[in-house]
């Protein structure tokens, strides 16, 4: 399995306490220019797991597991804000000095994003082949809908 980037509490990295902590200022700063990121749901990939051991037909098979909506890392932060009915300033920050930035911070406790984790979200991360939902009989949820 090759998924995306997870949306959910229990991941060690938490994308959601980054979106959180990004949030509790006035001004969000953001990546300025990422290539799509297509999140699945922490639940949604459980699922599907559990569903492809069950299925001996699927386990030999690579499948690539998104959800079903695509975002730049902007568009991303300003689905969080509406679903979360936070009213900020999006600000974008350009690529390099926000690797710059979090190089120098990356290791102070309270810095939510190592430098390798910022280059992830701008190379982006979706899918071609979405298959696995057809194969396990899924819909995946988007990662803000209720």
């Amino acid at each position: 399995m090759r998924p995306s980037l997870i949306i959910g509490e229990s991941t060690k990295f938490s994308f959601l306490s980054l979106l959180k902590q990004l949030t509790c200022f006035p001004i969000v700063p953001v990546i300025a220019n990422t290539k799509p990121i297509q999140p699945v749901l922490l639940s949604d990939l459980t699922r599907a797991l559990v569903s492809i051991l069950e299925n001996q037909a699927s386990t030999r098979r690579t499948y690539c597991i998104c959800g079903p909506q695509k975002y730049s890392f902007s568009g991303l932060m300003f689905a969080y804000l509406q679903a979360k009915n936070i009213n900020r300033l999006i600000v974008p920050i350009p690529n390099p000095f926000f690797l710059a930035l979090s190089s120098i911070l990356q290791n102070l406790p309270l810095f939510p994003a190592s430098r390798e984790q910022i280059q992830m979200l701008i190379d982006g991360n979706s899918c071609d082949d979405n298959t696995i939902w057809e194969a396990t009989g899924i819909k995946p949820k988007d990662v803000f809908t209720n």
